[in-house]
């Protein structure tokens, strides 16, 4: 019985969890220097 319950869980795709697309949203609110540092870390983060 235990093995079935195994066997359902891991055939079930659902339970992986899958990441396709992450949103940053970087809101600076002025250019200048806050802009160059947020695309200076958006460029490390990619």
């Amino acid at each position: 019985m235990e093995s079935q319950k195994i066997f359902a869980e891991s055939s079930n795709p659902m339970l992986q969890p899958r990441i396709e697309k992450v949103v940053v949203n970087i809101s600076v609110g002025a250019s200048g220097e806050p802009l160059e540092r947020a695309k200076a870390i958006l460029n490390q983060l990619t």
